[in-house]
């Protein structure tokens, strides 16, 4: 078997090991990822998942990639269907909440699943360019002369950083955050650093 026949039958089944990976994460939670369940899901023993990833981290890694392609998927289906134009900054972020209320398994694995360092380029080489996203979603307010497109790296990242704080904080049951006051707590913030941009 010549080696390029070799190496495209060795992608196939890593991405049936990552598919299976990503299914059970997406539905049970990253805590219920064991090896034996992937290879049952996939009809491989469980050894032979060695013979194909280096260790479980290296198999999250890639799950993680798949996992994050599929969700930008998802959300900018989404806005199609829900008719929020991708300028929308405001409706952008207002679905990107509700899609981790609605996938909160997504939410704590992208959130308290540690990567490695030395998987962290599989990720990166495997994922969207969020910058070139965020621009797109930033487009609008640039315009409007709320923000230079400088800080939208900035903006961005603060902007999710406090998602993602509410909505950890929701998940756990502390305070009184759901979907509604998260959303309408959202659009404040934004609301004062696009006031200060």
């Amino acid at each position: 078997m010549s080696q390029e026949k070799t190496l495209d039958k060795k992608e196939k089944v890593m991405a049936k090991f990552t598919e299976a990976a990503a299914e059970i994460i997406k539905t049970e939670g990253y805590n219920a990822l064991t090896v034996r369940k992937v290879a049952e899901r996939t009809e491989y023993s469980y050894p032979a998942m060695y013979h194909y990833f280096n260790d479980l981290d290296h198999l999250y890694a890639l799950s993680k990639a798949l996992l994050i392609r599929q969700t930008v998927d998802e959300i900018l289906l989404r806005l199609h269907s829900d008719n929020v134009r991708q300028d929308d900054l405001y409706g952008v972020f207002r679905i990107y909440t509700l899609y981790y209320f609605e996938n909160p398994n997504l939410f704590r694995f992208f959130n308290d699943k540690a990567i490695p360092r030395k998987y962290l380029s599989l990720i990166y080489e495997n994922t969207p360019d969020f910058n070139s996203l965020w621009r797109t979603s930033f487009t609008k307010q640039v315009a409007l002369g709320r923000c230079k497109v400088e800080e939208i790296d900035l903006l961005a990242k603060t902007i999710i950083y406090s998602i993602h704080g509410m909505i950890a904080l929701a998940l756990s049951n502390s305070g009184d955050l759901n979907e509604e006051t998260i959303v309408d707590q959202l659009y404040s913030i934004m609301d004062y650093l696009l006031r200060k941009a």
